[in-house]
This record gives structure tokens, sequence and C-alpha cells, in this order.
């Protein structure tokens, strides 16, 4: 599946809160959405998942236009996973995953042995099979998150959406979860504030500051000091780690400038 934005612009009471955003997440990739606080990113994805209509511009899957699919058909191909878990009440964690189903049934149509053998599979596939009737609101940020990864299993989506999942998360499960995402080769759109944990995982990189994308394309030819002090503010040091291969971000104080010692 692939994923194109193509020019949204989003504004509320008049001012402008993305403007103008193009971008592509190909069958497969994984591409991570990066920018400091209020750049834009949940608006995007808000808009890319309709929970906000975008006041111009297209948001297409595989071609077609998102805003004249149904609202089923959309669920049915994509699944969100964002840094607010929902408010679960009584459902168990397999009642959770189950609502992944919702989307493939008619009204009133009773879940069946496919519904519920899909379950199981993604709830063992995310390794939370063993507590498959604890209720949901007692597991940890971590294990929340991992269930509702495997509620978009079961609903067999084929583009995800994670929106900061990691936020509110230690490294532990920071890295749990998105060791996990990238093992499921599902074509996944990430909006991730830890820069070191996008140099790791994403394929490709977009950075969006003041509601605009900035700079876009490979992930170690966008995670450079000079384009990170434009966007973020910050001074920063970059090498390639010997062990990952990939970029290792270390963050300087704002007391040790350009060509100060160390």
């Amino acid at each position: 599946m692939n994923i194109e934005v193509e020019h949204v612009a989003y504004s509320i009471h008049d001012k402008r809160l993305i403007d103008g955003i193009c971008l592509q997440v190909k069958a497969g990739e994984m591409v991570g959405l990066i920018g400091p606080n209020g750049s834009g990113k949940s608006t995007l994805l808000k808009n890319m998942y309709r929970v906000l209509k975008p006041d111009s511009g297209l948001v297409t899957l595989d071609g077609r236009d998102m805003l004249r699919m149904k609202y089923k058909e959309t669920a049915r191909q994509m699944a969100v996973v964002s840094q607010d878990t929902p408010q679960a009440f009584d459902f168990s964690v397999r009642d959770i995953v189950l609502m992944g189903r919702h989307p493939h049934k008619k009204l009133l149509e009773a879940d069946t042995a496919v519904d519920h053998e899909l379950v199981e599979q993604a709830l063992e596939r995310v390794g939370m099979d063993t507590q498959a009737d604890q209720g949901f609101a007692t597991l940890s940020g971590g294990e929340k998150q991992r269930v509702l990864i495997a509620r978009a299993l079961a609903g067999q989506a084929k583009f995800l959406i994670l929106d900061e999942p990691t936020n509110h998360l230690d490294i532990r499960y920071q890295l749990q979860i998105l060791d996990l995402v990238k093992a499921l080769q599902v074509t996944t759109l990430a909006a991730l504030h830890d820069l070191n944990l996008a140099a790791f995982y994403c394929d490709r990189i977009y950075v969006l500051k003041e509601g605009k994308v900035v700079a876009s394309g490979i992930t170690e030819d966008m995670l450079q000091p000079n384009l990170l002090r434009s966007v973020f503010g910050v001074e920063t040091e970059i090498c390639i780690h010997p062990k990952t291969g990939k970029p290792s971000i270390t963050f300087l104080p704002n007391s040790l400038r350009r060509g100060d010692n160390l």
C-alpha cells in the first residue's frame, strides 16, 4: 500500500497549522516524521486518518482519494496507534483486539471463528497472548501499545500510522514497540519525538517546521547538525555508531556553541 499527501493545508480559527504538505510513503517503508513541538506533526496525521478534514489538498491510498472513501473502508486499510491510549473501562485485552475486526463487519454481524483466530494470532505475534483475559486498564503503557498494535494486526491493516506512540514510555518499551513494528514489515508513517529512535528505525524522514516540510530524504542525509540546528535550535554532534551503522546524535548544552572547546 502506498499513501500520498498532496499539498494538504489545515487551519483553525484562521491560524494555518499545516501548509502545503506533500509526502509519500511507499509499500513496506517505515517513514519518520520529525519536528519540534507545534510543528504540525499530529495535525498532519489527523488529516490523514480523517479525524480532521483538510482545507485543501489531497490524501490518497493507492491512488484513491480518501475523502471519497467510506470511513469503514478507510479503517480496513489504515490503523492508528497514538501516544494517548483509549479509555477502555472494563474491556479485556482480547476485547480491545477484537475491535480491530469491526470495520470488516456488517451492522450487528456476530463475530466468527475467523475473527477470533485472527485475534489470537495477533496477540501471540505481539507477545500478549498470555494476558488476553486481563483488563486493558490494568496494563502498563508499553503493554497497552502492544495491544493496540495487535488490534491493527487483527484488522489486517495495510498501513500503520504511529503518532508519537513511545512518548510516555521508558526506553525499554520504546525499543520494544519499535522493534515490533519494524519486524511486522507493515507500511508505516511514524511521528517520533526521539531523533535517535528515528535514526535507527526509519528508512526516510520528513522534517516539519512551522507547519511546512523543510526537508525530506534518506535518514542519514536528514540528520545533520546544520539541519537540526535550524529546525530544533540545538547543537549536536553526529557520528555513525560502530554497532548499528546508523547515525548517533549527541545533544550539546546551549552553553556550548559552535567552535567552543569542550
